[in-house]
């Protein structure tokens, strides 16, 4: 039975895997980061950045779907590309921080490597150029390269929700094909400077983005796509092993010298701008097992233990946008104190406990613009 939008009690699974992504991208993000060593990429093939896309697909077709059976696909598509002018705005906003706060460090240092360490060296030879291509989503200094990708996905997602529903799996085998010939013929988007690859390839990842909205639009009309399955189940859990070992090994080969690391000439590093099959698998497996083994409605999702990183996902364009001033700002504090393990705890705690408190915040100012409920009448 499907439920009426005001009705449908909301999946806080989605949000709480997208907030502790939130949270991981923040502390992978802080260069030579002790904590980065306990993340995600450290115990597969794949890391926060698959579960980000995966989930936008998922959102982002999950709300267009109750919308679109509300008020009609036009409401529905017009909504989305409101969200996509929401995101542009906040990627320029946060491109122009990002330059003021490179700029004020390096000046306030007097340390000019900051500019090459973060790719603002072309910002600082043709500004009048790298900001147009900043307008135009081709400039991606560090940190800034995930929303461009977001964004041109929102962008063209619309097209993609005209189709009928009968011809769902037929956009997949299309997103399919198009992956495949990425990997096969290696297409890409050339970014700047130097016509230099895109950091995360659209046309790779809109399959990534294209699964996450399947299982999302399935799950608003109240449908089920992936069932228990022992084969399946066994193969992904011998997948997910496989690759806990490599990975291991390879974060272990990093920090202790003479430790051998597996298959390191054979799969090392894997293709995360075109997202290498091991990747896409990885993730796949990975969502399959969280699926099969999660409820929507699990009281663990919805506890108080939970809320916080709940609160982070369900705010997740602010909390991001937050995550990359403090990622930075962690670095250049590191840089002064010294990266030790006191300063490396202060740092991390500082900053997850900030975009938790906004996170917090957020939902405090939404709850007080919501109308108050009519008051009962008393019985006479």
């Amino acid at each position: 039975m499907a439920f009426p939008q005001q009705q449908r009690p909301r999946d806080f699974r989605i949000d709480f895997l997208r907030g502790l992504a939130l949270l991981v991208i923040f502390v992978d993000h802080i260069p030579q980061n002790l904590f980065a060593l306990v993340t995600l990429r450290n115990f597969g093939f794949s890391d926060a950045s698959e579960w980000f896309i995966f989930l936008s697909g998922y959102a982002g077709a999950y709300v267009f779907a109750l919308r679109r059976a509300r008020n009609g696909y036009f409401y529905a598509a017009i909504q989305m590309l409101r969200r996509v002018w929401t995101l542009y705005v906040a990627h320029i906003f946060v491109f122009v921080l990002y330059t003021a706060q490179v700029s004020f460090t390096a000046s306030s240092f007097n340390n000019p490597l900051y500019f090459d360490e973060l790719n603002l060296g072309a910002f600082l030879q043709e500004p009048h150029v790298a900001v147009m291509e900043a307008l135009l989503l081709r400039f991606q200094p560090p940190y800034l390269d995930i929303l461009p990708l977001y964004i041109v996905l929102m962008l063209i997602a619309p097209l993609a929700f005209a189709l009928p529903a009968r011809y769902g799996w037929t956009a997949i085998a299309g997103s399919g094909v198009l992956y495949l010939c990425v990997q096969l013929f290696h297409w890409q988007l050339q970014g700047y400077p130097d016509n230099r690859p895109w950091t995360f390839n659209p046309l790779a990842w809109q399959a990534l983005f294209a699964l996450g909205a399947l299982l999302g639009r399935a799950a608003a009309l109240s449908q089920r796509l992936i069932w228990p399955n022992r084969w399946l189940t066994g193969f992904a859990v011998v997948y997910l092993a496989f690759a806990l070992v490599i990975s291991m090994s390879w974060t272990i080969a990093g920090v202790v010298d003479g430790f051998p690391a597996l298959l390191d000439t054979e799969l090392f590093p894997l293709d995360k701008a075109n997202l290498s099959p091991w990747r896409f698998s990885h993730i796949l497996a990975v969502v399959y097992i969280v699926w099969i083994a999660t409820r929507p409605d699990q009281p663990l999702f919805n506890s108080r233990f939970a809320r916080p990183i709940v609160l982070c996902g369900a705010n997740s364009l602010n909390i991001f946008c937050l995550g990359v001033f403090l990622s930075m700002l962690g670095d250049v504090v590191l840089d002064q104190l010294g990266r030790g393990l006191g300063a490396q705890v202060l740092v991390n705690l500082v900053g997850c406990a900030l975009m938790i408190a906004v996170a917090y915040s957020l939902d405090r100012a939404k709850a007080l613009d919501r109308p108050a409920p009519a008051a009962r009448p008393e019985a006479a």
